[in-house]
């Protein structure tokens, strides 16, 4: 379904009843869709422990902006195989999910701690440690990324 707007209102997003709205900046296109609570599983609820987890790490404002950069230059540069990015959020969560897929005996995301990551010198310290470690692809300037998590 689309979701057209009137009146000068540019964007529309959030959640009504069972109707879910989305504004996309880099398409400038709003959307709909049917809002879905999924089941409560055990695979959920470990996801969700994981993600809690991952935003208690806090990270750093230069950090994220470092992010930011990252998906500017890749987006321009991209293989086609790969979807584009659009948030520093969606980088930060890729990241840390690779870097545990490469390590498992080392990294448990929901264990994972900000001590722990400088105590181990876990690639995910900085955007420039993570193209170093092999967790995302590297681009152009990525070697001036050092801000720390």
């Amino acid at each position: 379904m689309k979701v057209k707007l009137s009146h000068g209102i540019s964007a529309l997003s959030g959640k009504k009843d069972s109707v879910v709205y989305c504004y996309s900046k880099e398409s400038d296109a709003v959307y709909s869709r049917g809002y879905v609570k999924p089941d409560e599983s055990v695979a959920n609820v470990s996801f969700t422990a994981i993600q809690k987890n991952l935003w208690n790490l806090h990270p750093s404002e230069e950090y994220k902006n470092d992010l930011r950069r990252y998906i500017e230059v890749f987006n321009r540069v991209r293989p086609r195989r790969l979807a584009p990015m659009h948030k520093w959020t969606n980088l930060y969560v890729l990241m840390l999910f690779e870097m545990q897929r490469r390590m498992p005996q080392q990294v448990n995301l929901a264990t994972l701690t900000r001590e722990q990551i400088i105590e181990q010198d876990l690639p995910c310290r900085s955007v420039a440690a993570a193209v170093q470690g092999n967790l995302i692809l590297p681009v152009a300037g990525w070697e001036e990324m050092n801000a720390q998590l």
